[in-house]
């Protein structure tokens, strides 16, 4: 199977030594599913914005589809972000929210 997203020790940490993610690894196939579950505030939300480089990385390497992207800025990331609630657009239902990255690319 073709590895999509991995991250390899990726941390986050806002004030010094206090870790919201640390040493984070995981490794995301094509075709695999992947649900984050956790408590509020143990850093699910983190973990995806580090992804899509709307948070940079404390420490680690984010690798979409195998290229390093660490340091690249979200616009030029190959992902899209669907938030909960208010950024979603009215006039359209769920999938076409969802789909509307996608057609725009």
């Amino acid at each position: 199977m073709k590895e999509i997203v991995r991250l390899d020790n990726v941390s986050k940490y806002y004030i010094k030594d206090k870790y919201i993610i640390h040493n984070c690894s995981l490794k995301v196939y094509e075709g695999e599913f992947l649900t984050i579950l956790g408590p509020s505030g143990c850093g699910k939300t983190t973990v995806l914005r580090m992804i899509s480089g709307l948070e940079m990385v404390t420490g680690g390497k984010i690798y979409l589809d195998g290229e390093d992207v660490t340091e690249v800025d979200a616009v030029k990331r190959p992902v899209n972000t669907v938030f909960q609630n208010f950024a979603l657009f009215p006039h359209m239902t769920i999938e076409e929210n969802v789909g509307y990255g996608l057609k725009m690319k």
